[in-house]
């Protein structure tokens, strides 16, 4: 019954109280499936040798017919056959035929009492000869056995139907069938015939009523963890009150109407005395049941909180050891990844020199092919230089922490046009650059990502003779959008997903110098800001970079533009704590 303790996991959240629950389910599903086919086969043996107490409890109490007694067999027998949590195909297909035989009866009992035909089937096994207590017509059962029958064997075919809300829909089916079979019992405890027999019909059997009852308990039974059952067995508030009050709501009624009737028949009081008891004494019991329940509540509230409490304390003090051990982590890697960096560095140096070296050589001797080649010697080690510059900044956007202040970016946006500007004065670009563009973030790291998508721009409108580079913003859904347009060679937006990926170039090396990082480092910034980064373009029609850096927040009437002095200043703190490593000295 693995899916069961599953089941039971999920409602508890202890496997191990879930493994136990599941066991004394099981007892109980096994007591009430089989008690009734006890209960069966006692009356089929009365009635096969003709003993009357088997068949009836009571002289003066109506029998178990005998189309009952095969109602209970087969009920009980398509029950047991769907036990477990993944019962045979072979068992399930026989439980089916079972409730359908079980269906049927109840169906053809029920219409001979509605339309009063006789259909032979009372009498086939056995012959009920003389009179029979509280019995219309000869060997026929009781119209609500009929009835409990017809509920209890559409319960079990439902529950050996897959489909969704089935199985919740026969729980209720069963639990109509114990309204059914307990009603019927109180009628005898207390004496009142007509809660168990209609007039001009058969009345239902004492020992009918209790094998209704437990045969209905054991189709709850059978899948307790889903449906009306399910809240019985919760081990929230809601299932351990359930399980405190629902006894004292069936027990504290009968034994109080059973007392009162006792009472009044011994002269003790008369009728309206004791309804007052009744009354009096539910209102004391329940009164105690609920008092009973809600201190055991709140036990268990404050069992809850102190163990709530002492996982939190827990909890925190992992969270600080981890945190303690990731930090150290961090700054091993980052020690690692700069010592790599210098060890990278220097291979790179000495192929630097001896390059240089042979170029001086080539060019005494005048060899060009030599000197091609080591001119391309020495443009790779430059490139292999920048990548490793380019993903050491990449690494340390996303370490450094972010110190926010109102940067402002129209400002930085003209620094590094008239940066571009005077790099290739031979250019003319004609720049748009917004005015009054603020943001609330990282003014260095801001300053590094804008340098990027601007020297992105400038970058691939090399080959327009009108070359426009624009910086502006609007707003959207209560967001500011800012972006970098250009009338460059665009790109095709099937591969707008490689853009902002490491190492990723839409154009080929010899056409655009770059390492295929800056976007990379771009989206990193953003990311870090709670933004968001995306391009649109098309080929020969320029391209446009759109970022957002979360929220718009409220700017100060007078707020302190960052300096360039603030700016240096930022990136010494932060020179400073890095790592240093010795760097090996370069071949002479």
């Amino acid at each position: 019954m693995m899916q069961a303790i599953e089941a039971d996991a999920g409602v508890s959240g202890d496997p191990e109280l879930a493994a136990r629950r599941v066991r004394r389910i099981d007892r109980v599903f096994i007591f009430a499936a089989v008690a009734p086919l006890a209960i069966a086969a006692l009356v089929l043996a009365g009635w096969l040798f003709g003993i009357d107490p088997l068949k009836s409890i009571r002289p003066e109490w109506p029998t178990m017919k005998a189309n009952t007694v095969v109602g209970f067999l087969l009920a009980g027998a398509s029950v047991l056959l769907l036990r477990g949590a993944r019962p045979p195909r072979g068992n399930v297909a026989a439980a089916r035929a079972c409730a359908i035989a079980v269906v049927a009866l109840a169906i053809a009992t029920l219409s001979q009492d509605l339309v009063g035909w006789d259909l032979g089937i009372d009498q086939l096994l056995f012959e009920e000869r003389g009179a029979s207590p509280a019995t219309f017509s000869p060997n026929r059962m009781a119209p609500a056995t009929a009835l409990a029958f017809a509920l209890i064997g559409t319960a079990v075919l439902l529950h050996a139907t897959p489909g969704r809300g089935r199985r919740g829909l026969s729980q209720g089916l069963a639990v109509a069938a114990v309204v059914i079979g307990y009603l019927s019992f109180l009628g005898y405890l207390y004496g009142v015939s007509h809660v168990y027999w209609l007039p001009r019909t058969t009345a239902l059997a004492f020992h009918t009523a209790l094998a209704i009852v437990l045969l209905s308990v054991a189709i709850l039974c059978l899948r307790p963890f889903s449906g009306p059952a399910r809240l019985l067995l919760s081990d929230g508030p809601g299932g351990h009150a359930a399980r405190r009050l629902f006894p004292a709501a069936v027990l504290i009624p009968t034994l109080l109407g059973l007392l009162r009737l006792a009472g009044q028949a011994a002269g003790l009081y008369d009728t309206p005395f004791g309804v007052t008891l009744v009354v009096t004494g539910s209102i004391l019991l329940f009164a105690g049941a609920s008092g009973w329940n809600a201190a055991a509540l709140d036990r268990l509230d404050a069992l809850r909180r102190e163990a709530l409490r002492a996982f939190n304390d827990e909890l925190e003090d992992r969270v600080r050891r981890r945190t303690a051990e990731l930090a150290a982590a961090n700054a091993e890697l980052e020690a690692f990844s700069y010592s790599v960096a210098h060890d990278l560095r220097a291979p790179l140096r000495w192929v630097d020199g001896c390059a240089h070296l042979l170029a001086a050589d080539c060019v005494r001797r005048q060899d060009e092919t030599g000197l091609g080649h080591v001119r391309k010697i020495r443009q790779s080690v430059r490139h292999m230089s920048k990548l490793i510059d380019a993903l050491l900044t990449l690494a340390r956007v996303a370490r450094l922490p972010l110190q926010r202040a109102d940067a402002d970016l129209s400002r930085m946006a003209r620094d590094i046009a008239a940066h571009l500007d005077a790099v290739d004065a031979g250019r003319s670009v004609a720049w748009e650059i917004a005015d009054g563009l603020h943001a609330d973030g990282d003014p260095m790291l801001l300053q590094l990502a804008l340098g990027n998508l601007l020297g992105n721009a400038w970058k691939f409108t090399r080959a327009r003779p009108a070359a426009r580079i624009q910086l502006g913003a609007f707003d959207r859904d209560g967001e500011r959008i800012h972006f970098v347009r250009d009338n460059g060679v665009g790109f095709d937006m099937a591969y707008a997903g490689k853009l902002f990926r490491t190492f990723e170039r839409l154009h080929r090396a010899d056409e655009f110098e770059g390492t295929g990082i800056g976007l990379a480092l771009v989206k990193r910034v953003i990311q870090r800001h709670g933004g968001r980064v995306w391009a649109e373009g098309q080929p020969g029609e320029g391209a446009t970079v759109f970022f957002t850096l979360g929220p718009i927040r409220p700017r100060p009437a007078n707020p302190p533009a960052p300096t360039a002095p603030t700016l240096r200043s930022q990136t010494r703190a932060r020179r400073a704590a890095r790592p240093r490593t010795r760097r090996p000295a370069a071949p002479g």
